[in-house]
């Protein structure tokens, strides 16, 4: 796994459930760990 090092920085959300957003600061990070993972599938069909 590939892994990133970054300085001390902020953290920042957006609402996607409500309109018009704006972005809403948590506050400033220390140490933080972000994972990423997906899965790889196979489409059968018309619409692939």
């Amino acid at each position: 796994m590939t892994q990133f090092a970054f300085g001390t920085g902020a953290l920042y959300a957006v609402r996607t459930d409500i309109s018009p957003t704006t972005p809403l600061r948590f506050g400033a990070l220390q140490d933080v760990q972000i994972d990423f993972s997906s899965d790889l599938k196979e489409l059968y069909g018309q619409g692939q």
